[in-house]
């Protein structure tokens, strides 16, 4: 399957490098302080949040819940990375950024599967 149009790839493309990018801050901060990640949770926000950004853009969903969507991830993903991780007690900056990285998910997979927010068909 293919994206609809080259504009939602380099679109696509813009969201998979950031995410990358604020992914790799996050482990590089935390291996620096030598803290575990609980479980591994936090590090499977940045693929799941793409694979449902990808779903979004592979269903036609309008491009405002693409919009909302995405920048729902990538805030999400600059509060984890830049947050301080705390050993004795959760953090609050880190809990809003999985917040919101899992609102991004949601936002994302329910736009693709609700048939309203989808984009009509311009072929004729």
């Amino acid at each position: 399957m293919n994206f609809p149009n080259p504009a939602d790839t380099q679109i696509f493309a813009f969201y998979a490098g950031a995410a990358g990018l604020l992914a790799a801050v996050g482990l590089m901060r935390d291996s620096r302080s030598r803290v575990a990640a609980p479980a591994g949770r936090e590090g499977l926000l940045a693929p799941l949040g793409l694979a449902a950004l990808a779903v979004a853009m592979m269903l036609s969903v309008a491009a405002p819940v693409r919009l909302l969507a995405g920048a729902l991830l990538l805030a999400g993903l600059a509060l984890l990375a830049v947050a301080p991780r705390r050993p004795d007690r959760p953090s609050p900056g880190r809990q809003v950024g999985a917040t919101l990285a899992y609102a991004a998910i949601a936002v994302a997979l329910i736009g693709a599967f609700i048939p309203l927010t989808a984009t009509p068909s311009l072929s004729t």
